[in-house]
């Protein structure tokens, strides 16, 4: 990855936002202690991707990050969702830390009033164009959930072992 420090995948429903966060956690859980933070209750599909070795943790733990774990990425999904006082907590954290965060977002796709009105998007893109640690964004546009051959693609990715030493 990049030497930037914080970083803004952008996409409206259906890009793949998600899939591309659990396919670059993927990449990086060879070399890197990876944290998937969820913004919601974690589901059977987090667990078993948590029993084949993904580090993720639902957005009420996040106070309780093990530190001690030399955690090196930090991937939130549906950062949208965040609180602020959440946000600050992360950024302040890779602020003192060699934490790189990775925020994967819809600013347009809010479940409560109160997240609209966070505007968390617009805050995590301020931080990423003009904070002390700058970074970068980039935006999905095309829809891929859609996609058969995608479809089949992930069925398999769900197969696959986290690494060679898994193999049999």
């Amino acid at each position: 990855m990049s030497s930037k420090k914080n970083f803004l995948v952008q996409g409206k429903p259906g890009t793949g936002k998600s899939l591309l966060m659990y396919d670059i956690a993927k990449e990086l859980i060879d070399r890197e202690q990876v944290l998937i933070i969820h913004t919601g209750k974690l589901n059977d599909g987090h667990r078993k991707l948590i029993e084949k070795g993904f580090n993720i943790s639902p957005i009420k733990q996040y106070k309780k990050i093990d530190t001690d774990k030399k955690i090196k990425y930090i991937l939130i999904d549906e950062s949208q969702r965040l609180k602020l006082h959440q946000l600050n907590d992360f950024i302040e954290y890779s602020g003192r830390s060699d934490v790189k965060l990775v925020f994967f977002a819809d600013g347009e796709q809010t479940l409560h009033k109160s997240e609209a009105n966070e505007k968390i998007c617009e805050k995590i893109t301020f931080h990423i164009e003009q904070g002390q640690n700058q970074g970068e964004k980039f935006k999905l546009k095309s829809k891929i959930r859609s996609n058969i051959d995608l479809a089949q693609f992930i069925l398999k990715i769900l197969t696959l072992p986290l690494s060679l030493s898994d193999k049999e």
